[in-house]
């Protein structure tokens, strides 16, 4: 510590210390005192909000020129009636740069179009980071690209309900619609996707993200699909589009969401939860993914319904593509699925549609609902083996219908024990061995065939 008149000097931490506080005396020869960096004691009071009254010395700078005044501009304790904004860093970042990125800029501000080093103005920095006032104005500042603060804001989702100024454009024709549908949020009453597209841009904007798309597994677009669905398919292509956008219920010529295309692929976001997106007969991006396989482990929305009644559950059995996790989790119910279910009269034709499934061979060996049962009495398993579709490792064979025979003595009536089956003691409600069905039936076969012998397990 040492001493300038009558007042003590104390060492640069201290005096950061005191001065962050409040407690610092005015006038002490300590706020003078420096860090390694160049930083004093008046940086810390206007990052803490403890300048003295009246300060007004706001050019003090450190070694990268950050002043006195960024540091209060980036915390937000800026006095009434400061003008200093265009103060500037060695960077060229000014005073009202270092505020907006921080969303620090009082409510009077008007200084929106002034520059930084950077070529940004004040208010694509406050684009950028959502921090627009209510009510703002300013969408045609433009840096030397024609990049206008509403470009800014459109592609990175900040755009306000109601905005219109979406024919401005940049100096290589990307209009902000485009930077709007590019992003794929488009503000909340703007109308149709298809007026986002300014139909006369320049056809450069796009083929970076046309040329990404066609490096992906997914084919183009069809021929005679409008401008606007061509673009949206090229963001689904190359993994662009977010997973609430409104793009996914963009339709194509047939009538198709965009949604029920990237189901079809299995390129659906994760997050993902526009399942119901439909066509005009009720066919939803659920239904087209349990077609091809492409649903998401965990889907819980079977019951989803198209317009004739047929669930999503329905046409994953149908087409052998029930999922090795389905694990018979009750489905949530929708509401076109009550409807659905109302009309027909049915539960959720679990067994029904399962059964189906049963027949076809599609039901793995670990499926955990072999154990279902229809209305006449036969569990899934016996469904299976009847058709003789039980998979192999199928180890469920004490499973009984309601005559008590097991699976195994449905498939021994048949004359179709798998390989390595073990269980040949197992008896139905008769008190009748597999071994002895087998043997039954083996010598029916051969007496109706006119051969003789014996067999014994």
């Amino acid at each position: 510590m040492s001493s300038k008149g009558n007042q003590a000097t104390v060492d640069a931490r201290t005096a950061f210390a005191l001065a962050a506080s409040g407690t610092l005396p005015h006038g002490s020869p300590s706020w003078d005192v420096a860090d390694e960096l160049g930083r004093t004691p008046y940086h810390a009071a206007a990052e803490a909000g403890t300048l003295p009254p009246g300060f007004d010395r706001w050019e003090i700078a450190d070694f990268t020129g950050w002043t006195v005044a960024h540091a209060a501009a980036e915390h937000g304790h800026m006095p009434p009636g400061f003008r200093k904004w265009d103060l500037a860093d060695n960077d060229g970042t000014t005073v009202a740069l270092a505020a907006a990125e921080n969303g620090r800029l009082p409510a009077d501000f008007e200084f929106w179009d002034m520059p930084s080093g950077d070529g940004r103005s004040v208010a694509h920095a406050a684009a950028a980071a959502a921090r627009l006032p209510e009510g703002f104005d300013g969408w045609d500042i433009a840096d030397s690209d024609g990049w206008s603060v509403a470009h800014e804001a459109a592609s990175r989702g900040y755009l306000p309900s109601g905005f219109g100024r979406w024919g401005l454009v940049t100096t290589d024709g990307l209009t902000v619609a485009r930077a709007a549908f590019m992003s794929g949020k488009v503000p909340p009453g703007t109308g149709s996707l298809g007026q986002l597209l300014d139909l006369d841009r320049l056809e450069t904007a796009g083929a970076a993200l046309a040329a990404k798309a066609a490096e992906s597994s997914v084919p183009e677009a069809e021929p005679g699909q409008p401008e606007e669905f061509r673009e949206a398919w090229n963001l689904m292509a190359a993994g662009r589009i977010p997973p609430d956008s409104e793009l996914w219920g963009l339709k194509s010529v047939d009538g198709n969401p965009l949604a029920h295309k990237a189901a079809r692929y299995g390129i659906l976001p994760e997050g993902f939860s526009g399942w119901s997106i439909a066509n005009s007969a009720g066919w939803s991006a659920a239904h087209v993914a349990a077609k091809y396989g492409t649903l998401p482990e965990g889907f819980p929305l079977w019951d989803i319904a198209d317009g004739e009644g047929r669930t999503v559950l329905d046409v994953a059995a149908r087409h052998g593509k029930i999922p090795p996790w389905f694990e018979g989790q009750v489905p949530q119910v929708s509401d076109a699925g009550r409807r659905a279910r109302k009309q027909s009269g049915n539960e959720l034709r679990r067994f029904t549609v399962l059964a189906e499934a049963a027949q076809k061979g599609t039901l793995g060996a670990d499926f955990g609902e072999w154990h279902l049962k229809g209305r006449k009495g036969f569990t899934l398993a016996h469904v299976a083996a009847m058709y003789g579709k039980l998979p192999q490792g199928f180890s469920q064979w004490r499973l009984t219908d309601r005559n008590g025979d097991t699976p195994a003595h449905l498939l021994a009536r048949r004359g179709k024990i798998p390989a390595g089956f073990t269980m040949w003691h197992l008896k139905n409600g008769e008190g009748v061995s597999v071994a002895e069905t087998l043997r039954k039936s083996r010598a029916e076969r051969d007496a109706a065939a006119g051969r003789g012998g014996t067999w014994t397990a």
